[in-house]
C-alpha cells in the first residue's frame, strides 16, 4: 500500500520544456533543457553538490545568477575535473564553486549541500551512489535526479527506502529525446508504486503532466517490440499486453476523471 503522503505534488505546474528552448546565459553558460529544468528544482540561497558535473555548467550557472550562494562540483575523472576548474576559473567565482575528485558522493557530506543533483548518467548509477550515502537520509536533503535510462529503477528504490517523490517533469531535447526529472526527499516510510507508475512517474500521470503522452507512447512502444520477439519466439505475452494496457489508462486516468 502506498504511504499517503509519500507521493505529493508541489503544486508548480512546471511546463514542458520543448528542444528548441534556449534559456538565458550565465557568465557565458548556457544549460541544455533537462539541466535548465534541473536547475528550476535548486532552492533560492542553499548549497548544491552537482554530481559528475563534466564542464561544471550546471553550478556555474546556479551560482552566477544568484540562485545558489555556493556549490560543489564533483567528477569521478580527473579530465572533466580539470575542466570544470578551468571554466570555474574562467567566470572568477573560484570562491563559491569548489570541485572534488571523487566516487559519486564520497566526501561530499563535508560540504553540507541542501541539493543534490544526479543528472545525466544510468538510473542504475544513481541508485548505486544514493545507496552507498547515508547522508542523504535526512529530510533536509533535496535530491534532483536526471536518469537518462531507467527511471523505473529509480522509483522503485526511492519509494521502498522512504524516499517521498515531490516532484517529476518531463523535458524534451534534440526533436524526439525525452527526459524524467525526479525529486525526492527523505521521510522514512517505506511505500509501494505499481509498475504505470514506475515508468511514467506518480506525479505525472496524478497531474497528466505536459508530454506524459509521448513518454507513454515511448514506453509502449518499447514494450511492443519486446512483445512482438516474445510471440516470435513463442513466448507467452499476457503480462506485457497487461501492462501495455494499464500505461495507456494511466495516461488517460485525469481527464477521463475531470
Amino acid at each position: 500500500m502506498r504511504n499517503p503522503g509519500s507521493v505529493a505534488s508541489s503544486g508548480s505546474d512546471r511546463p514542458f520544456l520543448p528542444c528548441d528552448m534556449t534559456p538565458d546565459k550565465a557568465n557565458g553558460v548556457s544549460l541544455t533543457p533537462r539541466l535548465f529544468a534541473a536547475a528550476g528544482y535548486a532552492r533560492n540561497g542553499g548549497t548544491i553538490a552537482d554530481i559528475g558535473t563534466d564542464h561544471a555548467y550546471l553550478p556555474i550557472w546556479l551560482v552566477s545568477n544568484g540562485i545558489t550562494t555556493s556549490a560543489l562540483a564533483c567528477d569521478v575523472r580527473k579530465g572533466p575535473l580539470d575542466r570544470a576548474n578551468e571554466n570555474i576559473k574562467s567566470v572568477g567565482l573560484e570562491n563559491r564553486i569548489r570541485t572534488m575528485l571523487t566516487d559519486g558522493l564520497s566526501g561530499v557530506e563535508s560540504f553540507s549541500p541542501d541539493d543534490i543533483f544526479l543528472c545525466g548518467m544510468g538510473g542504475e548509477l544513481i541508485v548505486s551512489i544514493i545507496e552507498k550515502a547515508s547522508f542523504v537520509r535526512s529530510s533536509d536533503i533535496r535530491l534532483i535526479l536526471q536518469p537518462m535510462t531507467h527511471a523505473e529503477i529509480v522509483r522503485r528504490y526511492l519509494s521502498l527506502n522512504g524516499f517521498s517523490i515531490t516532484d517529476e517533469m518531463i523535458v524534451s531535447e534534440k526533436g524526439n529525446k525525452l527526459y524524467q526529472i525526479i525529486v525526492a526527499t527523505f521521510m522514512g516510510s517505506p511505500y509501494e508504486l505499481d509498475e504505470a507508475e514506475l515508468i511514467l512517474g506518480p506525479l505525472n500521470i496524478k497531474n497528466q503532466s505536459p508530454g506524459l503522452e509521448l513518454l507513454t507512447d515511448k514506453a509502449v512502444s518499447g514494450l511492443q517490440t519486446k512483445m512482438n520477439g516474445i510471440k516470435t519466439a513463442g513466448g507467452e505475452t499476457a503480462v506485457i499486453e497487461e501492462l501495455i494496457d494499464r500505461l495507456r489508462k494511466a495516461g488517460k486516468e485525469r481527464r477521463e476523471g475531470q
